[in-house]
């Protein structure tokens, strides 16, 4: 990778092997059947509108991807929340939410423009408040 640097502007270029490779990189993290290992912090809003009343859920997220050998990959997600709600008193809060794994993905079979994968996640009650979470635990397979 070379950095030109003209008059305070810097510009970025690449050989064309280096492209591809990122290029594919891209293509293979957007496609869930591609385990790869990562780390990826992402937010979600939500705007709600209940009765004239707006409130809204944002929630930023830590993702831990790794992966085990070609067919198996494991999930943490670390969610952080903030709710507006006004209504009960006190259910304005912020913290961390409900805590997720996915246990063992398995990569049953794939082809070139499809995959079969199948898993089971955990969702345990660990919010700080049960505003800030389902306030249960919950299993969840995945296909």
């Amino acid at each position: 990778m070379f950095f030109l640097i003209y008059s305070g502007c810097s510009l970025l270029a690449q050989n064309s092997a280096d492209s591809v490779k990122q290029e594919q990189l891209k293509k293979n993290a957007d496609d869930p059947s591609q385990f790869l290992t990562r780390i990826e912090l992402f937010n979600e809003l939500q705007h709600y509108n209940r009765n004239g009343n707006e409130f809204y859920v944002n929630q930023t997220t830590l993702r831990t991807i790794l992966k085990l050998g070609k067919r198996f990959t494991t999930r943490i997600d670390l969610p952080y929340v903030y709710n507006t709600v006004d209504h009960p008193a006190n259910y304005k809060q912020s913290g961390i939410g409900d805590i997720s794994f996915r246990l063992l993905g398995y990569k049953f079979f794939e082809k070139k423009l499809s995959a079969f994968t199948a898993s089971v996640e955990i969702s345990m009650n660990t919010a700080e408040s049960p505003i800030l979470g389902t306030g249960k635990n919950v299993l969840i397979p995945v296909l």
